[in-house]
């Protein structure tokens, strides 16, 4: 019970910063929301701090995450040198006309190009993805409220919330503007890069074999299967059913 307390207090700071987060209209809010986040996600994983193990997952999960929002740093940084404002509504606004603005440093680089990427790493950092998702696991040492509904519920998503929120910089961007799905069809061709991507992320999320999704998700199934249970027969046509749904 002498726990509750603190446990309340850590609880209460992503319940402060997450609403920043979101509804920050420049980059500057953003960022202290997700910095935010971050400090709240360390002290949660920390908070039975009389652990080794405990301490170890909580320092790591700030080292990778560090990572991520070094990249989100220089992203912001660099809009606000290309566009010499913090504000997203005039952001979205300058980055749909044209211009040709390039970065040199021995190798010639699209300013655009190299600001996506920036924000790409620091949403791959706080989402858990690819080279970064060492972190999430080392999420489970703290309470369980913790790693249900402040990890796998918030954290994870807070990169694509703010992937959607640059969507001027991406594909929406090269399409000068065009925003309905059923207008994007045949751009293989055009942008192999993000077709490939794409690829990748939607073989995965239908659970084809060898992405993360198939093991993720199929390869617990087939293990439940195997069981020769009913209740290891049911977890197996529940979870396909789930699936086609």
């Amino acid at each position: 019970m002498l726990q509750v307390p603190r446990f309340m207090c850590y609880l209460s700071i992503p319940t402060f910063f997450m609403p920043m987060l979101v509804t920050g209209d420049n980059s500057l809010q953003l960022f202290l929301g997700w910095e935010g986040v971050g400090l709240a996600s360390y002290l949660l994983i920390h908070f039975w701090f009389t652990r080794l193990q405990v301490d170890k997952a909580a320092t790591k999960a700030m080292h990778v995450n560090r990572v991520g929002d070094f990249g989100l740093a220089l992203g912001i940084s660099g809009r606000f040198t290309l566009f010499q404002t913090v504000d997203s509504s005039t952001i979205f606004a300058c980055a749909s006309a044209p211009r040709n603005s390039w970065i040199s440093r021995n190798m010639r680089l699209n300013a655009i190009t190299l600001i996506c990427i920036l924000l790409l790493i620091g949403a791959a950092g706080k989402s858990a993805q690819i080279r970064s998702h060492t972190w999430s696991p080392d999420a489970m040492e703290g309470p369980t409220p913790v790693s249900a509904s402040i990890h796998a519920a918030t954290m994870v998503t807070v990169g694509v919330f703010m992937i959607a929120r640059s969507y001027d910089c991406s594909v929406i961007h090269a399409m000068s503007d065009e925003q309905d799905m059923w207008k994007m069809g045949g751009l293989a061709s055009s942008f192999p890069f993000t077709y490939a991507m794409m690829l990748m992320g939607s073989l995965s999320l239908i659970g084809f074999p060898f992405p993360t999704g198939f093991y993720s998700k199929d390869v617990i199934l087939e293990l439940a299967y195997t069981k020769y249970t009913i209740s290891g027969n049911f977890a197996f046509w529940l979870g396909r059913y789930l699936a086609k749904v």
